[in-house]
């Protein structure tokens, strides 16, 4: 008879003493501290190198060199954190799964009740300051979209008190985790844990409904007057919208607090890729801003002007015709200049009858 352990029976290698749900969180603990974690990092690093390659492009141009430089550091700020974060879960996921698996309760427990050592204080350290990054271009981004005028500072008053509030309570959810026998789920911290993500969901949320508001208002403006053109699309595009809001993070954080409050496993799949969302969020936003395709203070005066230009090469005119949209009417303004195109000639005393035809 063959010594070898039976395998067809994997009750029987089952973990001692505990459930089937102890066994789910230890399953989606593992997952999401290390596959989803790594697969949303895998999707940083490129996105990272096209827009530092973009910003190093740009630091060559002396107009542009300060901005460029101030967002290639932050990006590269972004990547350190969210290194740090990933190697962070990776280590505590081999501390609770191969060097300490018997601790009682299973690994998920036990990955529960470290966060005093110095890798998973960094570790957590990086997922808050990826988060205060966060937030603070998300403010600067509704400021940016909402023109930098007085109404502006009115807008962002609120989500920067809360901004205030959610930074306070990550440094108190921050010293209460770091402590022998806390954790970021244990009685004392779930409360700041949860004022922190209430303040942080809700500035999220507010933000991006008051960038959707500003951004849909302006795209059913432009394409009343303009119809579907190629010079507001790069702005108004569902997928633009989405980027330049933020949806996308305020969707996931959305679903991870209602997990995090119920205590449902299906949370760590959601919070090991929580700061990467955040982080490519941030980077989709970066590189349209590079590419110069992401809304600007003037974007809306830019995208309600609109010229055609119409060339007379029998008469080398040159009529350029604009369309200028106001705060309170459609305003229409004509303009003729005289060509000096060698190609198209001239012919001045043509000038003034194109004008007075055009403003006709």
């Amino acid at each position: 008879m063959s010594s070898t352990p039976s395998v067809t029976n994997s009750s029987s290698w089952a973990p001692v003493g505990e459930t089937s749900l102890d066994i789910l969180n230890d399953e989606l603990n593992l997952i999401g501290s290390t596959v989803i974690c790594a697969v949303a990092y895998g999707a940083i690093l490129p996105l990272f190198c096209i827009c530092a390659y973009e910003l190093c492009l740009q630091v060559r141009k002396a107009d542009r060199r300060r901005v460029s430089l101030l967002n290639l550091g932050c990006i590269i700020i972004l990547l350190v954190l969210s290194t740090l974060y990933l190697a962070s879960n990776a280590y505590t996921a081999q501390l609770s799964y191969v060097n300490d698996r018997n601790y009682p309760g299973g690994p998920a427990v036990f990955a529960d009740v470290i966060f005093y050592l110095p890798v998973s204080i960094m570790g957590l350290f990086s997922f808050f300051a990826i988060n205060w990054i966060t937030d603070i271009v998300l403010i600067w981004r509704l400021y940016t979209v909402y023109g930098g005028q007085r109404l502006a500072k009115f807008v962002i008053a609120v989500p920067s008190l809360m901004f205030l509030g959610s930074l306070a309570m990550s440094l108190v959810t921050l010293d209460e985790s770091v402590h022998v026998g806390e954790s970021f789920w244990s009685q004392t911290a779930v409360k700041f844990v949860l004022g922190y993500y209430s303040l942080s969901i809700s500035l999220t949320i507010i933000s991006t409904g008051l960038l959707l508001t500003r951004l849909l208002l302006a795209r059913r403006q432009v394409i009343k007057i303009f119809g579907h053109s190629s010079s507001s699309t790069q702005y108004l595009s569902i997928a633009a919208v989405i980027v330049e809001s933020s949806a996308i993070y305020t969707i996931w954080g959305i679903i991870f607090i209602g997990l995090y409050i119920v205590n449902n496993p299906i949370q760590f799949v959601f919070l090991g890729s929580l700061s990467a969302v955040q982080v490519i969020s941030l980077l989709l936003i970066i590189y349209r801003v590079t590419r110069g395709t992401a809304w600007r203070r003037t974007t809306v005066q830019e995208m309600t002007s609109s010229s055609v230009t119409t060339f007379h090469p029998s008469r080398g005119n040159v009529v350029k015709v604009s369309v200028v949209r106001s705060r309170s009417k459609l305003d229409s303004e004509a303009t003729v200049t005289n060509g000096r195109d060698t190609e198209f000639g001239t012919n001045t005393d043509l000038e003034q009858e194109d004008k007075d035809k055009v403003l006709q």
